[in-house]
This record gives C-alpha cells, sequence and structure tokens, in this order.
C-alpha cells in the first residue's frame, strides 16, 4: 500500500512537471512567434501547435487543418515552390526548409519560414512530417527596407559623385569663359 502511494506521488510529479514543461514551450513559442507544426501523410490531417493558428490570423483550434485547407492558405505565387520542395523532402529524405507566403484569416499575407523532417515507417514509407513555422513577416520587411535605403544611398553617392564631377567640370568652364573675357577686353 505505501509502494502505491510513492508510485502515485512520482506519477503525480512527473504529470506536473510535464504540464510545466508545455506551458513553457507554448510561452517560448509565443515569445519567438514560432509554431509546431506534424502531417500526418495517410490521412492528410495536419496537427497545428496554439501559436501557428496565431500566426496564421486564428483562434487555437479554430478550425480543423488538413493538407488541402493548408495550401488555400498559401499565397498562390508560392505554392508551385512549396510544392517543388515538398516532393523533393519527401522523395530524397531531405529536410523541408523554406520561406512561403501565406494569406493570413485577416487577409492580410505573412512570410512563414518553416522547416521540416520526414518520419519514415519501418518499411521505409514517409509517414508524417514533423517541423516548426515562424512568421518572418516583421524580419523580411526590415531586410526589404534596409536593402531599398542601401540602394538609395548608393544611388545617393553615386549621384553625389556626378554632381561633385559636373561643379569641377562647370567651375572648369567658368575659369576659361572668365579667362576668355579678359583677354578679349
Amino acid at each position: 500500500d505505501m509502494m502505491m502511494a510513492v508510485g502515485e506521488v512520482k506519477q503525480k510529479q512527473y504529470e506536473d512537471n510535464l504540464i510545466e514543461y508545455v506551458k513553457r514551450m507554448k510561452y517560448a513559442q509565443h515569445l519567438a512567434h514560432t509554431g509546431d507544426w506534424e502531417w500526418i501523410i495517410k490521412t492528410n490531417e495536419i496537427n497545428w501547435s496554439d501559436e501557428l493558428y496565431v500566426i496564421y490570423g486564428y483562434e487555437p483550434n479554430e478550425i480543423q487543418i488538413n493538407f488541402e485547407i493548408f495550401l488555400k492558405m498559401m499565397h498562390p505565387n508560392s505554392i508551385e515552390d512549396f510544392t517543388t520542395n515538398l516532393n523533393s523532402a519527401l522523395k530524397d529524405n531531405k529536410p523541408l526548409e523554406m520561406n512561403y507566403k501565406i494569406i493570413r484569416k485577416d487577409g492580410k499575407i505573412s512570410v512563414i519560414h518553416t522547416i521540416g523532417k520526414v518520419i519514415y515507417s519501418n518499411d521505409d514509407k514517409p509517414e508524417r512530417m514533423i517541423g516548426t513555422a515562424q512568421d518572418m513577416t516583421v524580419q523580411k520587411y526590415l531586410e526589404e527596407q534596409l536593402i531599398q535605403t542601401q540602394r538609395l544611398e548608393s544611388i545617393g553617392i553615386v549621384a553625389g559623385g556626378i554632381a561633385h564631377d559636373f561643379n569641377n567640370l562647370l567651375a572648369g568652364m567658368f575659369g576659361y569663359v572668365e579667362l576668355a573675357r579678359k583677354k578679349s577686353s
């Protein structure tokens, strides 16, 4: 009877630790704006963590996700690239790692970075994929702004250099005009 009580205490401790771990993991995913996913290939069903629903603009478990619904959420410009990378991962046992665009529930476009790994059954057939997806929209926006700023700066430097050369040229021309005027008088 005493052994049973010790076992129950250990089981309760294990469950409490697991609950605490899940809470910490959810919080970490929320901070990093990263979710995890699982695609069960045979049934085409997809399981998302709470944060992945948030990234796509939904409440956790608001809708049931399967592969077709997932593809409908993807921006049309990303579908071909995504399916090519996915097929390569499934055929060649390579990790899936790429960026793609989605159309959120509210209609906004987001950039997602995903990393996935194929899990094989005992007979070496792709059984499921697991992975993470991170919202990179803000990072991509800032990256594009930085590139644009750098472009404008380089154009500005070029324009500044041209203006400097042009001023030197004008100064030279005015110098000759002034010299010619003095000679003629």
